[in-house]
């Protein structure tokens, strides 16, 4: 149904996912979207919940309970679930290794906004709609531009479509071949 804006993964302050709270709540309160926000993933990392706490806070202080949907963890079949039926996928990270949630949600063909950090630029190049880190201004631009204009949309499906390929497992092994 392309209902909702999702993320997927653990609540850690690296994740920043409080950043993307705090722009979905301008995105709420500036368009007559009937958007909701997704957050599946872990809610304790290493035994820890702070992060998850202050999302929670946050939630609650300005009554957001009814637009944004905590699942907790999710498995693998659930995950693609989620992934194959989001308007858009969010990744505001400040610090990763890699960024698997970016090859799995153009591989269903979801267009990506991710935080402007090197390692989505290595992985995403021109095919993900960028936002400066740490700034819920600019992702609520972000998401409100994908919002109005559906060509968007369309242009950076068919570009992470194509963009995903690039990470399948056959040319990952040729990448590694080469390596040595």
């Amino acid at each position: 149904s392309k209902n909702y804006i999702l993320h997927i993964g653990t609540f850690e302050k690296r994740k920043d996912i409080l950043t993307l709270v705090k722009a979905f709540k301008l995105f709420k309160d500036n368009t007559n979207s009937k958007l909701k926000l997704v957050l599946a993933g872990s809610k304790y990392i290493n035994g820890n919940n702070e992060e998850y706490k202050k999302i929670k806070k946050y939630i609650t202080k300005y009554n957001l309970f009814s637009s944004i949907l905590m699942p907790g963890y999710i498995n693998k079949k659930q995950a693609l679930y989620y992934y194959n039926n989001a308007f858009a996928y969010v990744f505001p990270s400040i610090d990763e290794g890699f960024g698997i949630p970016m090859i799995e949600s153009m591989t269903a063909q979801v267009p990506v906004i991710c935080s402007d950090i090197e390692i989505f630029k290595e992985i995403g190049d021109d095919s993900v709609i960028y936002f400066k880190k740490h700034d819920e201004n600019d992702l609520y631009k972000k998401l409100k531009s994908i919002y109005l204009n559906k060509n968007i949309i369309d242009y950076f499906v068919q570009k992470g479509k194509k963009r995903a390929h690039l990470f399948n497992q056959k040319n990952f092994i040729k990448g590694f071949e080469k390596i040595y």
